[in-house]
């Protein structure tokens, strides 16, 4: 049993859970007189905590945190990243290894959006951001930082985007990174990173809307991507896949999720209300693979969850499997496969088949 103030984030690793969570910081208050880490750079307003218990030993270890305000974590399996914040300018990186040591401090330019524009590779952290006090087509940006030295080796700023398009939602996968930036269409960015000091676009894919979640999955030795996003009206719901290599390019059609009805023969399905929470968040996910086979859970509406099927060799790539409708309205969900059965939890329910 843990008292704090209020949660952030935790993650599982091996035999270890770690739990972020954060305080009001008070200058008075001797708690955070030691075990403590300040950047030197953050403005003084809270003190997240890292917290490591070992589920073996129920040992306990914890580190005190100070920065400006809300963190993202990102996690890798050598180290703890916390980003903050600090002014519309810049981002300080925390880092601490999985021990809870400090490790350093970066700084970029810009704001992240979220956990997954944080990235470890081969010694190495990449980091995506946005600075919207920059000029045209240099408000995204790269970053990519020798964790030996924490020295900023590579940088990309030119490219990624459009005149004042700011991006949605990146995803790294090894030596690349994807990139969907947005002000009135969607162009899908492909970067290469094999080279950490010189990070180069090898491909740009534009539709319309955009997706603000991506997904990478392999098929038959071949990458593809899927991304769950917005029509331009900027209501209605899309699911796209896409195939990567030397020119990324969209597999199919985007299936639609709406809530009124179209006069177009467009691949959708109508809803009575779209569940945008659910659709906006990666954690109530459920995604399975079985032979070549994507399928993609997710409580479309407050009393509908559906499985979707991705199938990037069939004529229609993404189709309904199969929806289950509930008698409760609820934002959240979450469903498992276990032993060859479903469990969806909505609310007090729980549904198995």
């Amino acid at each position: 049993e843990f008292e704090y103030r209020s949660y952030n984030d935790s993650r599982l690793t091996n035999d270890f859970f770690y739990l972020i969570y954060n305080n009001n910081y008070d200058k008075d208050d001797t708690l955070y007189e030691s075990d403590t880490y300040y950047d030197g750079v953050s403005r003084i307003g809270t003190i997240y905590t890292i917290m490591r218990f070992n589920l073996k030993t129920h040992e306990v270890k914890k580190v005190n945190n100070i920065n400006s305000g809300y963190v993202q974590l990102y996690m890798s399996q050598n180290n703890i990243y916390l980003a903050t914040q600090f002014n519309s300018y810049f981002t300080i990186v925390s880092i601490f290894d999985i021990d809870l040591n400090p490790v350093a401090a970066l700084k970029v330019d810009g704001a992240i959006l979220n956990q997954f524009s944080m990235d470890e590779y081969d010694n190495h952290f990449r980091i995506v951001t946005t600075n919207r006090n920059a000029e045209d087509e240099k408000l995204n940006a790269i970053s990519i930082f020798n964790l030996k030295t924490n020295e900023l080796v590579g940088y990309l700023n030119e490219g990624i985007g459009i005149g004042r398009q700011i991006v949605k939602s990146v995803r790294f996968k090894d030596t690349t990174c994807y990139i969907v930036t947005y002000e009135n269409r969607d162009p899908l960015y492909e970067i290469d990173l094999s080279d950490p000091k010189n990070p180069t676009i090898i491909s740009k894919y534009q539709s319309p809307g955009y997706s603000s979640y991506l997904h990478t999955f392999t098929v038959d030795e071949t990458e593809y991507l899927f991304g769950i996003g917005y029509c331009d009206d900027m209501h209605t719901r899309k699911i796209s896949v896409y195939k990567n290599g030397e020119e990324t390019v969209q597999v199919g059609r985007d299936l639609l999720i709406c809530d009124y009805d179209y006069t177009s023969d467009d691949n959708r399905i109508k809803v009575s209300i779209i569940n945008h929470n659910a659709l906006s968040d990666h954690k109530t996910l459920f995604i399975y693979q079985h032979e070549g086979i994507l399928y993609l859970g997710v409580k479309v509406s407050l009393k509908q969850y559906t499985f979707f099927k991705i199938d990037v060799n069939a004529v229609e790539v993404i189709t309904e499997y199969e929806s289950i409708t509930f008698e409760e309205s609820y934002y959240f969900s979450r469903c498992y496969l276990i032993n060859n059965k479903i469990y969806i939890t909505t609310g007090s329910s729980l549904y198995i088949k």
